[in-house]
């Protein structure tokens, strides 16, 4: 079972909520339906399923690590995109100004990005941006190099 505590954490602290930890955590765990494999570098990142559109699409620390440049990175976006319903949300959290992440004792190397690079490529793939968030990161507190935590949570319009 995944731990999802730091997560959440670091969600209820954007919020300004954080005596709700383990509500949020607890609305998370039930709400969740499924857990997929991808590969985000694919158009269709679930092939060989093919998914009918969803309301909601989560990454966390997952599109730096998968993207070679900003570029990939934007047409990944882009391949997520045609994944949502009209009008649906991607919610994005990564860091920023860092090259690499650790998951247990898993070393993970990541694309190193800034808030404009992130903030650019959502535009170009044709997201709204619904809230935009940046977060100084305390020396060691996520077992990376990272100066900062983003989290973006992006619609696509409902026009597309």
């Amino acid at each position: 079972m995944l731990d999802w505590t730091s997560y959440v954490k670091f969600v209820c602290d954007l919020e300004g909520k954080s005596v709700y930890l383990e509500n949020k955590e607890e609305k998370l765990r039930k709400s969740v339906k499924q857990v997929l494999k991808c590969d985000v570098l694919k158009k269709n990142p679930f092939e060989p399923l093919v998914l009918p559109p969803a309301d909601c699409l989560i990454s966390c620390f997952c599109l730096e690590s998968a993207c070679k440049d900003v570029a990939t990175y934007c047409n990944t976006l882009k391949s997520l995109k045609d994944l949502l319903k009209p009008g649906g949300h991607i919610i994005v959290q990564s860091g920023l100004n860092g090259t690499f992440y650790y998951v247990g004792e898993k070393k993970f190397y990541g694309l190193t990005t800034t808030k404009e690079d992130i903030e650019k490529a959502f535009i170009e793939a044709g997201y709204e941006i619904v809230k935009f968030t940046v977060k100084p990161s305390k020396p060691g507190s996520h077992n990376s190099d990272y100066d900062s935590m983003y989290c973006v949570h992006a619609r696509k319009p409902c026009s597309l």
